[in-house]
């Protein structure tokens, strides 16, 4: 499905480059640091971090998506952003996929799992996802656990709200 939709969803992520950068901030990478970008998609994510870090590893399931990402890294000069095809189902920490300084993890399947997103992070593993989005209540559950018994949340599901930069417990 992600190769059918990859131009579209290309535009879509480098109109998202103002608020990836706000995002980033949140997160002290240095000149220094390795970054994972699971579920890269066409780079939003990865272009900005390899403009800040050592290096960055751009993971997707989809060619097309690794395409496009290849080609945003390439316009902007960048060289030390590397593209990975592999889905997160078939990620093996320590045997197909190194430890990172920094892992990211953006609206993709692979914020499902923090306990594996941690696995490969040597500093943190961060989950970037849409605030209110359908995915939070699952995945409060399991960053709060115990927690929200005693403090109920009722979700609205409003993505206007805009994003949140999980990384806590991850």
């Amino acid at each position: 499905m992600w190769d059918n939709i990859a131009q579209f969803y290309n535009k879509m992520a480098m109109m998202e480059l103002t608020y990836t950068l706000d995002q980033l901030d949140c997160l002290d990478i240095t000149k220094e640091d390795t970054v994972l970008d699971m579920g890269c998609g066409p780079g939003r994510i990865s272009i900005l971090a390899a403009e800040r870090a050592a290096s960055v590893t751009s993971v997707d399931s989809s060619k097309k998506m690794l395409e496009f990402c290849r080609k945003n890294a390439d316009e902007r000069q960048l060289s030390n952003l590397n593209t990975v095809l592999l889905d997160w189902h078939d990620v093996i920490p320590g045997e197909n996929m190194d430890k990172h300084d920094f892992v990211i993890a953006s609206r993709t399947e692979a914020m499902q799992d923090p306990a594996k997103l941690s696995s490969l992070a040597n500093k943190y593993a961060a989950i970037v996802i849409f605030a209110n989005a359908p995915s939070i209540p699952e995945l409060v559950n399991v960053l709060f656990e115990g927690v929200l018994e005693e403090h109920p949340v009722s979700w609205n599901r409003d993505r206007r709200i805009g994003y949140n930069i999980i990384y806590n417990k991850v």
